[in-house]
């Protein structure tokens, strides 16, 4: 059984796939820039502050790469 869900991302892959890697980039930076602008209305907080707040939901959990820590002493 086909459901919405997945008719609705195929739809979607389907016109991502026509796009170039610019145009790819610029949606991505929308969608972005649109997550912030709705939490920041959301937890009544600045745009930045939602950005930074995001970033960092983003980078919870993430192992540094032992490269980078021998790098950082």
């Amino acid at each position: 059984m086909k459901s919405v869900a997945d008719e609705l991302r195929r739809d979607q892959i389907a016109e991502q796939s026509k796009m170039t890697a610019v145009e790819r980039m610029e949606l991505s930076r929308r969608l972005g820039e649109q997550a912030a602008v709705v939490y920041a209305e959301t937890h009544r907080v600045t745009v930045e502050e939602a950005k930074r707040a995001l970033q960092r939901r983003h980078q919870a959990g993430r192992r540094y790469s032992a490269c980078h820590t021998s790098l950082l002493s």
